[in-house]
């Protein structure tokens, strides 16, 4: 297939590109980069930016799968929020109306607050920051595109993503916490947190794969929590960090207290047969962070 990607140098778009080219596909890659670090006969780059129309919509024809994972980025004060909607209505817009076949759109689990026990796919979007309800427009947007042509949508929901990037030194965008325990504990200090902590993570590579397993799709639109089946807890991640570190430190064995929310993935696993699970990928990350401090 035909696959055109935004946002396909990023920390989590690299992963997404590689995954399509792995798979056989052909990739044009939108970005504001003049190359990838990705070789392949079947990558074409297409230098501009979300708001550059006459850059990339030509390019939208004989394509069959729009997979939107770009951002707009800025100053919080401005109108940044609604030149990123703008700027995904108009893609989705174009999309549909050149007859792509189908379209995935990377929203996040931030549509969904406050956070609570069990949370699915059918709660009501409810989010409370800018981000959040950027994500949450452009879903209401892909509802009525889903109404009006026959395109299919696939909307993923991850979390904080993590796992180390495709490019060493590229963009990486992950919780700040990582990087403050790898610091820390390096250098030679103690980190302490409440045995209680704990977040949820979506592991980079894995999620990367459910954007090409999602072509199988044969509904109009389907939404999916790509989250990790368990949280992560953050005693343990500096205990790994120790491990790397090849610093002692004591396990703890004592019970952990369940989180305050949890997501219900079952969605998830019953139709792609997979439960996410980060361990993997976050240690993998505080290696390579351990390494770029050195």
């Amino acid at each position: 297939m035909r696959v055109f990607i935004t946002g396909s140098s990023g920390y989590l778009g690299l992963h997404i590109t590689q995954a399509f080219l792995n798979a056989g596909h052909e990739v044009l890659a939108l970005t504001r980069r003049q190359s990838l670090p990705i070789s392949s006969k079947n990558l074409r780059v297409i230098q501009g930016s979300l708001e550059d129309l006459s850059v990339w919509v030509n390019d939208l024809q004989d394509v069959d799968v729009l997979v939107h994972n770009a951002v707009i980025w800025g100053d919080e004060s401005s109108d940044i929020e609604l030149l990123d909607l703008r700027a995904s209505v108009s893609l989705f817009s174009h999309a549909a109306k050149a007859g792509v076949g189908q379209v995935i759109y990377t929203s996040s689990s931030a549509v969904l607050r406050p956070l609570t026990l069990n949370m699915d796919e059918s709660k009501l979007l409810t989010p409370d920051s800018m981000y959040g309800a950027t994500k949450a427009a452009t879903e209401a947007y892909i509802s009525v595109y889903a109404s009006q042509f026959k395109t299919r949508w696939t909307i993923m929901r991850p979390t904080m993503v993590v796992g180390v990037p495709l490019e060493r030194g590229g963009s990486l965008v992950i919780n700040d916490r990582f990087r403050e325990i790898v610091n820390r504990l390096a250098s030679g200090d103690e980190y302490t947190c409440d045995p209680a902590e704990c977040r949820y993570f979506t592991p980079v590579r894995e999620l990367a794969q459910l954007y090409v397993q999602s072509l199988s799709q044969q509904t109009q639109i389907e939404c999916y929590l790509a989250v990790s089946h368990s949280p992560t807890y953050w005693t343990d991640v500096v205990n790994w960090t120790k491990e790397a570190l090849g610093q002692n430190y004591k396990p703890q064995n004592e019970p952990k207290r369940p989180p305050d929310f949890t997501f219900d993935i079952s969605k998830l696993t019953s139709n792609f047969g997979t439960l996410l699970e980060v361990e993997v990928d976050i240690k993998d990350l505080l290696r390579y962070l351990i390494s770029l401090s050195r």
